[in-house]
């Protein structure tokens, strides 16, 4: 059995604390996800693809909700790995915030249930 250093924040509202390591394959690949969308491009050695720099791809860029879900749903395909049982999909929305900025909600769904959300802002 493969086990898995645990990296929640404790900002998470999942964030259990007391726990070290774990071995749930779907808290494996939203561990992944995590990292994917938390690293630049150029910053893994040695792998000059890996990662999305979502707020980049969301505030810097003139990419469509529908680009910027291609690309996140490229680098899960990429990256993730799971097995034949995990189903990953992925809804990105833009929106206006009525108050001089704009988002972006992300949506990550496993097995079809969502298993995490980022609210992306300038913020």
């Amino acid at each position: 059995m493969i086990r898995e250093i645990y990296i929640r924040s404790e900002n998470d509202p999942n964030f259990e604390p007391g726990i070290i390591d774990y071995s749930n394959e779907v808290e494996n690949v939203i561990s992944q996800i995590q990292m994917i969308l938390g690293t630049k491009p150029g910053d893994v050695l040695g792998d000059y693809f890996f990662g999305v720099d979502i707020g980049y791809a969301v505030f810097n860029t003139k990419m469509t909700a529908q680009q910027v879900r291609d690309k996140i749903a490229d680098q899960i395909s990429q990256y993730v790995t799971h097995g034949d049982k995990i189903s990953i999909g992925v809804d990105v929305n833009f929106g206006d915030s009525g108050k001089g900025y704009d988002y972006a909600v992300i949506d990550i769904s496993i097995n079809g249930e969502k298993a995490i959300g980022f609210l992306i802002d300038k913020d």
